[in-house]
Parts: C-alpha cells; structure tokens; sequence
C-alpha cells in the first residue's frame, strides 16, 4: 500500500460482494492490477432477469469482454437473498460488451451480450441505487449440443460438436488460450456436426465461444472451459469447474483434456425424473490407444436442489444415448465419482424420485416442511453463566 501512495485501508471486493457465496475456489490464484483511483469509485450494478420466467438469473455466469478483445471472468451472479441474480463487474468501460450465460436443468440456455454505454456508467454513478436490467434470451430452437476437445494423431487439439440440427448461418470459435486476445476459427459442417482444429496456445486454462444462429436467426454464443492437463501421477484440478481428475494405477495417457459445456444435452435414455447435477464434461487422453484409468470426480451443481440420499445422484455416460455408470457419492461434499476409463462424455444428474431438499431457481418459493433435525454441541460447558445449543433443522421442500 505505501508503495501505491495509499495511507488508508481499502477493502477489494470480489465480482458479487457476497462473502457467504464466494466464487472463487479454495487455493485458486488471483492477479490484481489495482488503479488507486478507481477504488472507492461506484461500480454499476447489474440485474439478470430470466426473460422467459422474469426471474432473476441466479448463478449466471457473467464476464466483461474489452474493446481490445481480451475479456475479464467476473465470477456469477447472487444465488440468494434481495440482491439475487445481481452482479458488480469489475474493469468495465464505455465500450466493453458484458456477456452472461446461464444453463438451466431441462430448460434451453440462456445468454445476453450488451455493449457498455457511458449512460449505463452515469445511471450506475448517480447513487439512486438502481440496478441496471438485462435480458437473458433463451436460444430459439430446442436445439442440443454435445461439444467436445480431443487429440488428433500427433497430439494437437481438435474442436467437434454434434447438434441435434443444423444452426442457422456460418457457426464460428472465439479462442482465448493464454495470448490474451480472442482468436477467430470458422467451423467446418457435415449435417448437424461441426469441427476444425485449434489454433496453438495455452490450453491449460482456455475459454471458447462457440457461436451460431438459432432458428429466429438471432447469433447466441455459448461458454466452454478447456483445460489441458499433464499426467504427472497426481490429482489434476479443474478448478473453474470444480472437476478433479485422478489418474490410477496403470494409467499410461500423457496428457489429458477436459472440457464443459452449459448447453443442453440430447435426453435419450434418461428418465423424465432426472435433472441435470452438473455441466457437461468432456474428457480424452493422449496418445489414442493409451490406458486413461482416473478417477473423476465431480461436485455437484444442480442449481439449489440438494441431495437427501446418496443414491439421488448419479454419473452417466453418452453411448448413443445416456447409460449409468458405478458413482461413489460424498453427500455431505457434494461430491460423484467415477472411474474413467474411456474418452467421451460424462455428466452427473439428480434423481427427483429419490430424496431431495431446496428450491429450484427461477421456481416459485414453496412451502418448507421439517424434515429432520441435529442438536449441536452446546457452548461454552454448562458451568458458565450461560451457553448455547444450536440446533439446526433439514427443511424438505413440498
């Protein structure tokens, strides 16, 4: 702080300045380029509204695109609480696009772009406290997607996505891994699939933008995380995505990779009773023919539904349709787990017949019923003046 002329503290905050929902993960590292400035300056509030429900977008995954192309993550919007579906980008000027994507189980994916005027920054500025509104359309279409990053022979990058049909117009990459500026791929099509090989970079923590035109011909973009992980005998962490990879004993692969998508998947094979727990994760090994043998591991996000019971959560695996793999479930981590020994997709769900507690986002709030119970040990010991025994209740959601 001396170095930088500050004489006083200043408190950072983090994209939604909600301490109980951080979005960060534990051990995750972080640059900061601090202007002194700007730190006590205003930052513009802004409200994702669902359009199709007019509800608040909670858990929207939100990020700043800059005037030079290069783009700031910003972390997701307010889970819970009056300022729900809320976010407080940081780094914004007139002239960048805010970009927000959300992925809702059994719904069409969401996403909204606009464009930083120097008006939204006065209204932001002005202290009324009004938060300013955007519109996240739903892709026109019920399309699917299943998109994937696999090896080609010699160890490069390959990019391919199957679609349930085709999309509208000329469907394009934005690759930003490693240089900082957004790289331009045009897909090549055969029906409804589409591929083209990477660009070289540095995929051990790549963002894309697959974009297209729905079926109103209106252009949509959609989100993927890829990251490009060495086999080096240890667990491997995807730590955007909370997606762990333990390579086991005769694993021979080299390098693996690992990508997710939001975009909604083909529901062949699966019961009407299951939703989605997790993104989509795409997972290969180099070279081809090598022994993957991991273990994946994947925490569970199935927007504010909770498992009651370990077996409400299952992985299941696309072959042709989706089929049920053996799952180890940590309940109380939130955490499924599978041993991989096959490229492909994986994707975790949550079994609504099964026992479930919360209340979905975007539904309408429903009556909580207990549904257990745990008295906790009392504090200080009873023979001082005065203790306290907290008691917590488990509410099933009716």
């Amino acid at each position: 702080p001396a170095a930088m002329g500050l004489t006083s503290n200043h408190r950072v905050t983090g994209p939604n300045d909600d301490i109980y929902f951080p979005d960060f993960s534990v051990g995750a590292m972080m640059d900061f380029v601090i202007e002194t400035s700007s730190l006590n300056a205003p930052r513009p509030v802004y409200l994702m509204m669902d359009k199709e429900t007019d509800q608040p977008a909670a858990g929207a995954k939100v990020i700043v695109l800059k005037a030079g192309k290069r783009f700031i993550a910003q972390g997701k919007t307010v889970l819970f609480g009056d300022d729900r579906g809320k976010i407080r980008p940081l780094g914004m000027q007139a002239g960048d696009k805010l970009r927000a994507g959300w992925g809702m189980s059994n719904r069409r994916y969401a996403f909204a772009e606009v464009e930083m005027t120097r008006s939204m920054l006065a209204k932001a500025s002005a202290g009324q406290g009004d938060a300013i509104v955007v519109e996240l359309q739903p892709v026109q279409g019920s399309y699917t997607l299943l998109p994937e990053i696999s090896f080609n022979s010699s160890g490069g990058l390959m990019f391919s996505a199957a679609a349930n049909k085709a999309f509208n117009g000329i469907a394009r990459l934005e690759i930003s891994a490693g240089t900082g500026d957004l790289q331009m791929v045009d897909l090549n099509r055969s029906g409804a699939a589409y591929g083209a090989a990477l660009p070289n970079g540095d995929y051990r923590s790549a963002t894309l933008f697959f974009r297209a035109a729905d079926s109103a011909d209106k252009p949509f973009f959609l989100p993927m995380n890829v990251t490009l992980l060495p086999n080096a005998g240890k667990e491997l962490i995807v730590a955007r995505d909370n997606i762990r990879l333990l390579p086991e004993a005769g694993a021979t692969a080299q390098q693996y990779v690992v990508s997710t998508s939001p975009f909604p998947v083909p529901q062949d094979g699966l019961p009407d009773s299951l939703r989605p727990a997790s993104a989509l994760v795409s997972l290969h090994a180099f070279p081809e023919n090598a022994n993957m043998n991991a273990l994946l591991r994947i925490t569970i996000e199935a927007d504010t539904l909770e498992a009651v019971e370990a077996s409400a959560i299952a992985i299941y695996r696309w072959q042709d349709g989706w089929q049920p793999v053996n799952t180890e479930v940590n309940l109380p981590y939130g955490i499924a787990s599978t041993t991989v020994t096959e490229p492909g997709f994986y994707m975790a769900f949550l079994d609504l017949t099964r026992s479930v507690s919360g209340v979905r986002i975007g539904a309408a709030p429903s009556k909580a019923l207990p549904h257990g119970f745990a008295l906790q040990q009392n504090y200080p010991n009873p023979f001082n003046p005065s203790t306290r025994s907290p008691i917590s209740f488990l509410l099933l959601v009716m």
